[in-house]
C-alpha cells in the first residue's frame, strides 16, 4: 500500500491538463468510483489495526493533495 500511495504521487507531481475535459479524465482516474485513490481507501479496510493510524494519515493528504491538483489544473 505504501508503494502505491507513492506511485500516485508520483503521477499527480508529473500530472498536466491542457483543456477542462483533461481535467475531468485526471479527477476520474484519481477519483472516480474506480479510481486510483478510491482503490486504496478500499484496501485500507483491510489493513492490520495498528498500521490503519498511519495509512489513514497518508491517505487522507494524498486525497487533499489530489483534489487541490485538479482544482489548480481546473483554475488554469
Amino acid at each position: 500500500m505504501k508503494e502505491a500511495i507513492e506511485q500516485i504521487q508520483k503521477e499527480l507531481a508529473q500530472l498536466k491538463a491542457a483543456s477542462q475535459k483533461e481535467v475531468e479524465e485526471a479527477r476520474v482516474r484519481f477519483l472516480g468510483k474506480k479510481g486510483s485513490v478510491t482503490g486504496l481507501m478500499e484496501q485500507f479496510r483491510s489493513v492490520a489495526p495498528e498500521m490503519k493510524r498511519e495509512y489513514g494519515q497518508k491517505l487522507n493528504e494524498l486525497k487533499k493533495a489530489v483534489m487541490a491538483k485538479i482544482d489548480e489544473l481546473k483554475e488554469q
